[in-house]
């Protein structure tokens, strides 16, 4: 029998047992009816997520479909430094196979944060030198990057974005929704370890990549004008320098560059001056640029003819108060002439007879107010209305003084000289589509006035020409397209008076005259050496031309049977001038200095380029031609049978041979162009 006592016992024993049963029973219920959905709630936070899935942005290309901003995958290595077993040893093999500093790739291992960039740099090919998998805290990550082709060249029409995918410049920044897209979303399981998994089966969302964006800019045209810009910049030692080049049909913007540069992908390596966009954001004063809004008031007024004589006083002329000098003296000179050798003394003249008319033909022309363009932080500009001008600022003015513009108002305001007198407004965008292709938005050309009548235009255009013939910028001609422009020199305000040591030279130039393709406009900032637009500016308008008009594919081509020749008379007919190329009957060559006697081609070594391409024109051959001015080389060689494309390479400083009528050239035609005009003050 049990006794009284052990049953006690007994019972004690089964308490002991089950009331930690009944208390682990009674924590459950607690915690699954009274705590179970905080608890369940709390538990989904801690292992489900949501995370946010980055669209791709959308593409920024040329007017040709050429990429200037996409973005691309890139591969990046992560580590966890709480993961990290051996950080020297792991630090010393990443650095190897990434290229990396080592102490730079250790002390990011040894980081307190919870994650850390090792290289976000493109690494297609890493797995094969180090195998990832076998290092703790260690892993691989696909992200988008964004990739700029044009780098340098490109960076300020583009812009860039940064670490937030913000655009922060350029058009990355104007049209940043539109290339944005919209973020999708996923559901992220997390184990204990800290590891992530797609969540199979759960809610998600799929993002949706930005809108394209077509730009009205030339990718080819801009290169060769950021590398003729750099290369001029730099060779004298210039401050700073800014180009845009325009269609003056449509005024879309086919170029537009500013030195210094930056590379977008390297932002944080830039000098924050160098991410500035001169064309719009930095007005300066024109100078002699500027005579195109006296000229066109004194015209369209019936105030100036071309022919009309003007005294400019032998190169020095006090206007009762203040003194304006010339660079080089002239005496009675016609009024076009005045504006191909750029006297400041009759523009001062021409200033005070139009008066206020300056004004308001200026306003007519977009001075004094913002282009609208669309791009962050367009200067407006300085034009004083007539009631803030000085006894003295209707003949400043007149030859670009106390006035202030940008380098795109200026390029606007040539252009619509260029189309006949519509100023059209700057555009930039040429089209948006979205990552499907439907077009949502396309841009047409945008008149903002009429700013002078056709005839004023092409008077004004007359004047242009001249002034690569005969004035300014006779040094900067070409002479296989007839081309116009004016050059600008300005003495720059220092400590309040104008310094004959820093000057801002400048050049505007449109190709070709008889059909207008191109408004370019160049600015120089106190260039060393060659100091005058002449010298220092307008020779970066004709390298752009030549080198972007010898390019296959260039709308600035030469149209070579379109060029005139030195002597135009026909000559004799001949017959079976050259074998396999030509019918007996077919028409003759004109005459150029050249005979035409004999088999095989003719000896063109010593003649003006153009020359020779109007000789071979009528036989219907294929030339290729490099260079300019006199044919130092040809090849197939003289005499020998036309089987291929013939090559003919100028050289402007080759010795032409002279022409039926025409003399040697003088010593002063050897030297070149003489300095253009100083446009100071004095």
């Amino acid at each position: 029998m049990i006794g009284q006592g052990t049953r006690s016992r007994l019972w004690i024993v089964a308490a002991c047992c089950v009331l930690p049963l009944f208390s682990v029973l009674v924590r459950v219920g607690w915690l699954t009816v009274i705590q179970g959905q905080d608890m369940s709630r709390r538990a989904e936070s801690q292992q489900v997520r949501r995370v946010w899935l980055q669209p791709e942005r959308g593409r920024i290309l040329d007017r040709t479909g050429e990429p200037m901003a996409y973005t691309m995958y890139n591969q990046s290595v992560l580590a966890v430094p709480s993961q990290v077993v051996n950080p020297a040893k792991t630090a010393a093999t990443l650095a190897t196979a990434l290229g990396l500093p080592r102490r730079a790739v250790e002390q990011k291992l040894r980081s307190s944060r919870r994650q850390v960039y090792i290289d976000n740099r493109v690494t297609p090919m890493l797995d094969r030198k180090i195998a990832l998998a076998s290092m703790p805290g260690i892993s691989q990550s696909l992200e988008l990057k964004r990739v700029y082709p044009l780098a340098e060249a490109g960076a300020h029409v583009i812009g860039f974005i940064d670490h937030e995918e913000d655009g922060r410049a350029g058009i990355e920044n104007e049209l940043d929704d539109v290339l944005r897209g919209e973020p999708g979303w996923a559901t992220e399981l997390r184990d204990g370890f800290g590891n992530s998994y797609l969540a199979l089966g759960r809610r998600s969302k799929s993002s949706r990549a930005g809108n394209d964006v077509m730009l009205t800019i030339d990718a080819t045209l801009q290169d060769v004008a950021a590398s003729e810009l750099k290369a001029a910049a730099e060779s004298l030692d210039a401050k700073s320098g800014a180009l845009v080049a325009v269609d003056p049909k449509t005024g879309d913007v086919l170029a537009m560059v500013s030195w210094p540069t930056f590379d977008p992908s390297r932002v944080r390596d830039a000098d924050r001056v160098a991410i500035r966009n001169r064309v719009v954001t930095d007005p300066y004063e024109p100078g002699s640029t500027f005579k195109l809004v006296a000229a066109t008031a004194a015209l369209s007024q019936e105030i100036m003819r071309p022919n009309t004589l003007i005294h400019c006083e032998n190169g020095r002329f006090n206007f009762g108060g203040f003194t304006v000098t010339d660079h080089h003296p002239h005496g009675l000179i016609t009024f076009k002439d005045s504006f191909a050798v750029s006297s400041n003394i009759a523009f001062a003249k021409v200033g005070r007879m139009c008066g206020n008319r300056l004004y308001y033909t200026a306003r007519g022309f977009g001075f004094g107010s913002p282009t609208g363009i669309g791009l962050a932080g367009e200067a407006s500009g300085i034009l004083k209305a007539p009631s803030q001008w000085s006894g003295r600022t209707s003949a400043t003015m007149a030859y670009g003084y106390e006035v202030m513009v940008t380098p795109l108002q200026m390029a606007m305001a040539y252009a619509a000289v260029a189309n006949g007198g519509m100023l059209m407004r700057p555009q930039l965008v040429r089209r948006v589509t979205t990552p499907e292709g439907k077009v949502v938005f396309e841009s047409r050309p945008q008149p903002v006035r009429r700013a002078l009548d056709a005839k004023t235009a092409a008077t004004l255009r007359s004047f242009m020409h001249e002034v690569m013939v005969s004035g300014t910028g006779k040094g900067a001609n070409v002479d296989w397209m007839d081309i116009g422009g004016k050059t600008g020199t300005t003495e720059k305000l220092k400590d309040g008076s104008y310094s004959s040591a820093a000057h801002y030279a400048s050049f505007v130039g449109i190709a070709p005259l008889e059909d207008p393709k191109l408004v370019c406009f160049i600015l120089l900032d106190e260039p060393q050496g060659a100091t005058f637009g002449g010298s220092a500016a307008a020779p970066v308008f004709k390298r752009v031309l030549e080198s972007f008009g010898r390019l296959p594919d260039s709308w600035l081509r030469p149209k070579y049977e379109r060029l005139l020749v030195e002597d135009t008379h026909p000559a004799p007919a001949r017959s079976a001038v050259w074998r396999g190329t030509r019918e007996a009957n077919a028409a003759p060559a004109r005459r150029v200095g050249l005979e035409l006697d004999g088999e095989g081609l003719p000896d063109f070594r010593g003649m003006p380029l153009r020359g020779a391409l109007q000789v071979l024109a009528p036989y219907g051959v294929q030339v290729e031609v490099h260079g300019s001015g006199v044919v130092t080389e040809q090849e197939p060689a003289p005499g020998s049978a036309i089987e291929g494309p013939i090559v003919l390479t100028g050289d402007r400083d080759g010795s032409p041979v002279l022409m039926a009528g025409k003399t040697a050239p003088t010593q002063e035609e050897k030297k070149g162009p003489a300095k253009p005009e100083r446009s100071g003050l004095r």
